[in-house]
């Protein structure tokens, strides 16, 4: 047997999927591991005999298991496009054969400096480049538009091409390629063992890797090749290695280039198992983010974003909701959580108004970027309707919003790509076994005790309320959770604890307040985001954000 491990040492693989520019690689394939090794190989000077042998021995293998987390535990980062600047600017490309030339014809005619018929003739080529790379120059300079493309030798006046950089984070940064009926020599373990401990990355330049051979069981393989299977990954063959140093001679590093490579099925295992989701999408949002005033600047949008923390963000949600319910033509009862029969409240969900606020981050202040409109998942196609034409008639009109202390705030409906990572989709809907409140839970039951000084009934009062987030899970439609935790603290750097948030009142400002606390969930498989629990739910109160923390932490904080 051979394993070959491959640690992430920042936790995430950035690579693009072969055939979707727009999908992170996962898992990584055992192709791109392969062109590593040539790549480190080929960079040697001299190059390495055995480490050849030991690569041509390699691609021989066959395809190779893989063990690792599968598709239901990684986190897909959403792809935004940014712009790069491009390395050279086109207006220096308008002149540079002009001046090739002309240095072409300056070199010969030092090399030709006498008096003979060569010289002369070298004199007259150069005097006839000089002045043509003068016309060209002249030219070029009265064109229009000649200053603006001038400006393109400036850093920040070049150019910009779109890019896009997927990334993949694993639960477990760990990356093992099997091949089980392997049998290496021991010079062939050596060799490749120093060969291994050269590559630094795998993928894009930012995704670094320390890769190493492993001795030990590996466990269960969550990638195997399969005829049948539905997951295809690109996979070292015999002639790959000679296919690659021929496509280098190409590209020479710089130029486009496609991994030659053979396609092989695997049968995913483990992926194929779908993630429980909760009742609300993970896609399909409405963003809405503040607009500075006409004139203002990004100074002004921070200032008027001061005014909404998370602890604040209650009124501003109820004022977003009635907005819609006032522009809405049909269904607004059902907008409202109503049935449009009987004015009770709905059992089912209807869409909520979510704070997105700026959390679990080294520099979070736990202030709002953006503010959700969120359908659930079972929303009839009338339903879909009536509230696209409700948003369609509130910008129509101007989507202001009136936050009750005597003015109105611009709204704007954003793309994906216009917000921060706080406020897109990707960033509440990636899958996870822990999950904690970002925004305190509401309760629609009174536990007895929660805020008592008595240990013994606090206790007590915590059991209860944490039977009531459990229901409140598996309304959602997830699974039963494995362990709840109540905190009066939220634990995500940002947030703030339940008593320094607006209290959350049934039916309204005026209604009954209710009980709210914050609270950790463990699952025992990964679920899916979004996860709005308890009564508030409709109005961003309790929010869950996934979280790398184990069980044992929890028990010790």
């Amino acid at each position: 047997m051979l394993t070959i491990r491959v640690d992430l040492l920042v936790g995430t693989y950035y690579a693009t999927a072969f055939n979707d520019r727009d999908r992170g690689e996962w898992p990584p394939h055992p192709a791109r591991l392969f062109s590593a090794l040539v790549a480190q190989w080929a960079d040697q000077d001299p190059q390495d005999d055995d480490e050849l042998a030991a690569l041509m021995w390699l691609e021989h293998q066959g395809p190779p298991d893989l063990v690792c987390d599968d598709e239901a535990r990684v986190a897909r980062r959403a792809v935004l496009t940014n712009f790069v600047a491009v390395n050279d600017a086109s207006s220096v490309g308008l002149l540079d054969r002009q001046y090739q030339k002309l240095e072409a014809a300056e070199i010969e005619a030092l090399a030709n400096s006498g008096s003979d018929r060569s010289a002369v003739k070298a004199q007259k080529a150069l005097a006839k480049a000089a002045s043509a790379s003068v016309t060209a120059s002249q030219r070029e300079a009265t064109k229009p538009g000649t200053s603006r493309v001038g400006l393109e030798v400036l850093p920040d006046e070049r150019g910009k091409q779109p890019r896009t950089f997927p990334a993949v984070t694993p639960e477990l940064p760990t990356v093992r390629f099997v091949w089980p009926a392997a049998d290496p020599s021991p010079d062939q373990l050596r060799v490749l063992d120093a060969l291994l401990g050269r590559v630094g990355r795998l993928g894009h330049s930012s995704s670094l890797v320390a890769v190493s051979l492993e001795q030990t069981d590996v466990g269960e393989s969550a990638y195997r090749p399969d005829p049948a299977g539905d997951v295809s990954l690109r996979v070292p063959v015999a002639g790959l290695t000679e296919a690659l140093r021929s496509a280098h001679q190409q590209h020479q590093g710089i130029h486009p280039r496609v991994l030659p490579n053979q396609v092989v099925t695997y049968s995913g295992g483990k992926a194929s198992r779908p993630v429980p989701t909760g009742s609300y999408e993970d896609g399909s949002w409405v963003v809405l983010r503040i607009v500075p005033p006409e004139g203002g600047d990004e100074a002004n949008e921070r200032a008027l974003l001061r005014d909404v923390p998370l602890t604040k963000s209650l009124p501003w949600s109820r004022s977003i909701r009635g907005a819609i319910l006032r522009h809405a033509s049909s269904e607004n009862a059902y907008l409202g959580g109503h049935d449009a029969e009987t004015g009770k409240p709905l059992k089912g969900d209807h869409p909520a108004v979510v704070a997105l606020g700026f959390v679990d981050h080294e520099h979070a202040d736990g202030r709002v970027s953006a503010f959700a409109v969120i359908p659930p998942r079972d929303i009839t196609d009338s339903q879909w309707a009536a509230l696209g034409a409700a948003m369609v008639e509130w910008r129509r009109k101007g989507l202001r919003l009136y936050t009750g202390r005597g003015g109105a705030v611009q709204l704007e409906v954003v793309e994906a790509d216009r917000v921060s990572w706080a406020a897109t989709p990707a960033r509440w809907t990636q899958a996870g076994r822990m999950w904690r409140s970002v925004t305190p839970v509401a309760l629609d039951r009174f536990p007895k005790g929660l805020r008592s000084d008595d240990p013994a009934k606090r206790r007590r009062g915590e059991a209860q309320a944490s039977e009531t987030v459990a229901r409140a899970v598996t309304q959602q439609g997830l699974p039963a959770p494995a362990r709840v935790w109540c905190h009066s603290a939220s634990g995500m750097r940002g947030s703030a604890p339940f008593d320094r948030f607006v209290p959350y009142r049934h039916g309204g400002s005026k209604g009954r307040q209710l009980l709210s606390t914050h609270v950790s969930v463990l699952f025992d498989e990964p679920v899916g985001g979004p996860l709005l629990i308890g009564a508030g739910r409709h109005l961003g109160y309790g929010l869950m954000a996934p979280v790398a923390e184990t069980a044992d932490e929890l028990e010790a904080s």
